[in-house]
């Protein structure tokens, strides 16, 4: 089999079967299966899929955050390649196809992903040309204005018709050679979210290959939409698990502890202020 396609659920019934919908809609000449695994939601989910003879369903009976459970659905992946796609997003064209015939014609490319765009097709953050860092801290509490200006543009997106040679994809729509992705142990399940996909393409850059950028690949990522209803006290939790996976992905990546520690200050409430003024 060329692929297999990996989603995760958490209480996201309506975007997930959309997402699944797409997939079989778009994707074409390529011999695929799609793998739901589902973080233990109560949304009707389980009612749902577990009826959906297109894909293997696979219930986790809590939810494991996003890299223990794309670990479970790589185990039963038949796929030469593994796509693990947010069920927040809809392909635009036979996106799958493109990435995978990529992976499959350059052996020095261990994983790659699209362009993604916002439901009004307008760019997203779609990878990083630079490693988690303070230089990149630094760009986003300046609204971007350096990453403009030193990179024109092509920081998070690629605005050109080429491949491009980025740090990591994100976790949206990134797809991994399966025999790599198994080399090197997978997700490091010490991240229950965030930061997790960085962590996984420094392994694999680590392990000798590249991670590209395939901008004929198009996807539409709703970004975040299946987090934003959550109320105050689960955003200000959802912070602070971004801190925690920030500073361990820094501590696995040898960063010192006072790296660590000024890129957490970089990010407090009070140099946001500092630099909004």
């Amino acid at each position: 089999m060329d692929l297999s396609i990996i989603i995760i659920n958490y209480n996201t019934l309506a975007l997930t079967k959309q997402c699944i919908d797409c997939v079989f809609e778009k994707t074409r000449d390529l011999q695929f299966e799609v793998i739901l695994v589902d973080n233990a939601s109560t949304d009707g989910s389980k009612d749902y899929f577990s009826k959906e003879k297109r894909i293997k369903y696979i219930y986790n009976s809590e939810n494991l955050g996003f890299g223990k459970a794309n670990n479970i659905g790589a185990k039963d992946a038949q796929g030469r390649n593994l796509f693990f796609l947010n069920s927040d997003t809809m392909l635009i064209n036979n996106a799958a196809k493109i990435l995978s015939d990529y992976l499959d014609k350059n052996e020095t490319v261990g994983a790659c992903g699209g362009n993604l765009y916002n439901k009004d097709l307008k760019p997203v953050y779609s990878y990083s040309l630079l490693p988690p860092s303070i230089i990149l801290d630094v760009n986003k509490l300046m609204h971007n204005k350096p990453g403009k200006l030193f990179y024109k543009g092509s920081l998070s997106f690629n605005n050109t018709e080429s491949v491009l040679d980025v740090s990591f994809i994100s976790g949206a729509d990134l797809m991994v050679k399966r025999e790599i992705f198994n080399n090197i142990g997978g997700f490091n399940t010490a991240f229950f979210m965030y930061f997790e996909d960085a962590e996984l393409c420094y392994r694999i850059k680590k392990a000798g290959y590249t991670i590209v950028s395939v901008p004929t690949s198009k996807i539409i990522h709703l970004v975040s939409v299946s987090v934003k209803k959550a109320e105050k006290n689960k955003s200000r939790k959802k912070k602070e698990m971004f801190e925690e996976s920030r500073a361990l992905y820094h501590s696995l990546t040898n960063k010192s502890k006072i790296y660590i520690w000024f890129a957490s200050f970089l990010n407090s409430k009070v140099m946001e202020k500092l630099f909004f003024i």
